[in-house]
């Protein structure tokens, strides 16, 4: 009862022609977005050389802004410009936390710091 990648990857090939018939295109908006404009995305697949098909979901923290997409379908929305996407790395998996990793000593020279800051009285 193991998750078998191939088997996911044939079956996402299979799909995949109707998903691009069923997703939504993309609407550009001319307006500032702030972060709760963002919604968690996966790239199923890169569309020519800057846009992409996405499955959007739900945000985790409920702030969807009144744009809650059904949980028993999915929302896939085609020619995602690169500029929409914004990659970023799950918590506590960056270089930054990486146990094992060379770490040393930087050698900062005292007169760099104000004479205030080296007062630990």
């Amino acid at each position: 009862t193991g998750f078998e990648s191939s088997t996911v990857l044939h079956q996402l090939n299979d799909t995949l022609p109707l998903i691009r018939e069923h997703a939504y295109p993309w609407t550009e908006y001319n307006r500032l977005f702030s972060g709760n404009h963002f919604r968690p995305c996966k790239v199923i697949e890169k569309d020519g050389d800057s846009s992409y098909l996405v499955r959007m979901y739900n945000r985790k923290d409920g702030h969807s802004l009144g744009n809650v997409l059904p949980d028993d379908k999915e929302h896939y929305v085609s020619n995602v410009p690169r500029g929409a996407i914004r990659f970023v790395d799950r918590p506590y998996t960056s270089d930054l936390h990486i146990h094992d990793s060379f770490r040393h000593e930087i050698n900062i020279p005292d007169s760099l710091f104000p004479d205030a800051w080296k007062d630990l009285k």
